[in-house]
């Protein structure tokens, strides 16, 4: 598992914060966490923004052909009613549409929205004002279909709210101080518009509900991916880990040579191989022991990590006291260099061998190989460096071979024996 510094990194919140807004009650109008909320609000809106855009633009279209009915109903009011539908209600929309669209709203995008949603209630409740005949009646029966509208936009429940109350007032208002209104009528319409308004509460109310589930269990979920994919990540590392010396290991090096090779054209070429081992190590171990032999391998580990290139040059325990450094980017002038940097390092050390030679410390052979590009096969590069570390042994320990040297001079090299290419000279 993660510590809580990973899980944080990983994201504003963490497992045990939304397994805690799960256990509180669905009816919550928000989270207890302040990040969470920030981050479904944002996530809400966000999401809310098109769908709005289409809704309110398809309500105002519907609303402005109640104009039809109004011809036959209220006669009177007609000229009211396409001033303020075609002169204030859908302008403003376009407004809203055009200026949510360039994103100039931000803020001021749920506070016009409100207003819009409220508006056509609005302006039947101002038409009331003017009328007197009765016929009126089964226009204005019609506002609580305008109320349940609201559920096709997405809005909070808390503006879901503010936006039914408001309604509902206005509703309640002018059913009874409108003289167009039958008395008899009067308690079945607030009736119906306070049902209609208690229906939509609760719907919004669950509707918000499960939004929230909704966002928990995918936060949630997000989380565990990251979580597992970090633990694949940590265990992956593991398995190309070398446990006493921190080094990659033996499948760490293969992969390293795999991926250079199988880069189409990426690798940095040349890359130069460097092989090297520990001078008589089973005498060191036979003398002094394992522990101290593994004592031994981790400073030589250390030493030569400090005479690498950070971040691009690729140190292994390649298996029992051998070692690999794997250089992108390096010729095989540069290799020999390194080679001999790494040489002093060990022998700078001065660690103690009781069978280590004339000078009775720890020393390294190391043999040096390149390759140019990729048409010359990673195992040939291997198998150089190879051959040169075991010449680097035969001409005395403690010296640094490069492919095709021999104790007689330059000779034609690993790769040319092998499959008469030039890789190396």
């Amino acid at each position: 598992m993660l510590d809580g510094g990973e899980q944080d990194r990983a994201a504003p919140f963490d497992l045990l914060t939304i397994e805690r807004e799960l256990a509180r009650s669905r009816w919550n109008l928000n989270f207890a966490e302040a990040a969470l909320e920030r981050a479904y609000s944002a996530e809400r809106q966000e999401a809310a923004r098109l769908h709005n855009r289409v809704i309110i633009s398809l309500l105002v279209l519907i609303f402005d052909a109640y104009i039809v009915a109004e011809r036959q109903s209220i006669p009177e009011t007609l000229s009211l009613s396409m001033l303020l539908r075609f002169g204030l209600i859908t302008p403003l929309t376009v407004a809203y549409v055009a200026l949510d669209w360039r994103g100039f709203l931000r803020r001021r995008n749920y506070p016009i929205l409100i207003a819009l949603l409220v508006a056509p209630t609005f302006l039947a409740a101002l038409q009331s004002l003017w009328v007197v005949s009765p016929t009126a009646v089964s226009n204005y029966q019609a506002v609580p279909l305008i109320q349940l509208a609201v559920l096709t936009a997405r809005v909070t429940m808390r503006q879901a709210i503010v936006i039914q109350l408001l309604s509902l007032c206005l509703f309640i208002a002018t059913v009874l101080h409108g003289g167009f209104v039958p008395s008899a009528l009067k308690a079945s319409m607030i009736l119906t518009d306070i049902s209609v308004t208690v229906c939509v509460f609760m719907f919004m109310w669950r509707l918000d509900a499960r939004d929230r589930q909704i966002f928990l269990f995918t936060r949630q979920a997000e989380i565990g991916r990251d979580i597992l994919a970090r633990q694949n990540r940590r265990l992956a590392k593991m398995t190309q880990a070398d446990a006493l010396t921190g080094l990659g290991n033996r499948r760490c090096f293969d992969d390293t040579l795999t991926r250079l090779w199988s880069a189409d054209g990426q690798t940095a070429w040349p890359v130069t191989l460097i092989m090297f081992d520990i001078d008589c190590f089973k005498q060191f171990n036979d003398s002094l022991g394992h522990q101290a032999g593994d004592e031994c391998l981790k400073m030589v580990a250390r030493a030569v990590t400090q005479c690498l290139r950070d971040g691009r040059d690729t140190l292994v325990r390649y298996g029992g006291e051998e070692f690999a450094i794997i250089l992108p980017s390096a010729d095989l002038a540069e290799g020999h260099a390194v080679a001999e940097r790494v040489r002093h390092a060990i022998m700078a050390r001065a660690h103690p061998h009781p069978g280590g030679g004339p000078s009775h410390v720890v020393t390294i052979s190391l043999g040096v190989a390149c390759a140019q590009d990729a048409r010359q096969a990673a195992a040939g590069l291997v198998g150089a460096a190879d051959e040169a570390l075991y010449a680097a042994k035969r001409r005395g320990r403690n010296c640094v071979v490069c492919a095709g040297e021999s104790e007689e001079g330059r000779k034609q090299s690993f790769f040319e024996k092998k499959d008469q290419k030039t890789f190396i000279t």
